[in-house]
């Protein structure tokens, strides 16, 4: 006859490997790195390249200006950069057009006048404080 089918062996062996695997999965799941959501709070990485970024648009500045909680740069090619908070974030727009954002998860955002330069202080969603002092660089000539 010619029949076709699994024999016992074959069957006992795939069930024997089957066993092996289904043990082995817990292990295996343990090794697969598990992806956290982002956190809602800026990281000292996040905050420092808002503080780079402000730094560049400081440089580039002519005269500064806080009215309320917003930053004016007056720029020598006669646009106007504010940095302001907008909600939860701290948004960048020129001439009053635009909106880049610079800044995530940001409860309060002030900016102090200090002679040659303005002190941005952040507090967090978290509440954590981040502190830094820029100077306006004037060239005469």
């Amino acid at each position: 006859m010619n029949e076709r089918g699994f024999t016992l062996i074959e069957v006992i062996l795939t069930l024997t490997i089957l066993i092996i695997l289904v043990s082995l999965f817990p292990l295996i799941v343990r090794i697969i790195p598990v992806i956290t959501p982002p956190t809602e709070q800026p990281h000292i990485m996040q905050v420092e390249l808002f503080f780079n970024q402000f730094s560049m648009e400081i440089r580039e500045a002519r005269e500064i200006h806080v009215m309320g909680g917003r930053l004016l740069l007056y720029k020598s090619n006669g646009s106007v950069v504010s940095i302001e908070r907008f909600g939860t974030i701290v948004r960048r727009r020129v001439n009053g057009l635009g909106h880049d954002v610079f800044l995530r998860h940001v409860s309060n955002i002030t900016f102090n006048t200090v002679p040659h330069g303005v002190v941005v202080t952040i507090i967090d969603t978290n509440g954590k404080k981040y502190e830094r002092r820029f100077s306006l660089v004037l060239f005469r000539g």
